[in-house]
């Protein structure tokens, strides 16, 4: 599996997500700029995309990216937004580019860990249930 985090903080961003998902198997990539991100985008897609939504000045840079992303055709799944404001209309924006809104870690942990649970071929989760 593999996560592409984007977060003007860099891995500080992460909060340590970063381990805990690296402890799980999940490759973890981190940037900094929607930029480096559609870079690494073109060289492999990643099940799951984490951005912050304000990056620097721009208030909305994840949604920002979000929506490029999509009309480009560039990442169709799932965009989850880590960040410490869910207010100012963030969680309707974000939904209309498909995605979901976190500000605490545990629950965005949770959804992490699900969403990759469910990706997992059928018979790799029964043989690791067993």
């Amino acid at each position: 599996r593999y996560v592409l985090w984007v977060d003007d903080n860099g891995v500080e961003g992460a909060e340590g997500i970063d381990r805990e998902l690296q402890t799980l198997g999940v490759t973890l990539s981190v940037v900094t700029t929607t930029e480096a991100a559609e870079q690494k985008i073109r060289v492999q897609k990643p099940d799951i995309i984490v951005s912050d939504i304000g990056r620097g000045e721009d208030y909305d840079a994840g949604l920002t990216m979000a929506r490029e992303f999509r009309a480009k055709g560039l990442y169709l799944g799932p965009f989850y937004f880590y960040c410490g404001d869910a207010g100012h209309g963030r969680i309707a924006k974000a939904q209309a580019v498909g995605g979901e809104i976190f500000v605490e870690r545990d629950p965005l942990i949770r959804q992490l860990k699900e969403y990759l649970a469910l990706q997992t071929p059928r018979a790799q989760r029964s043989s690791s249930m067993a």
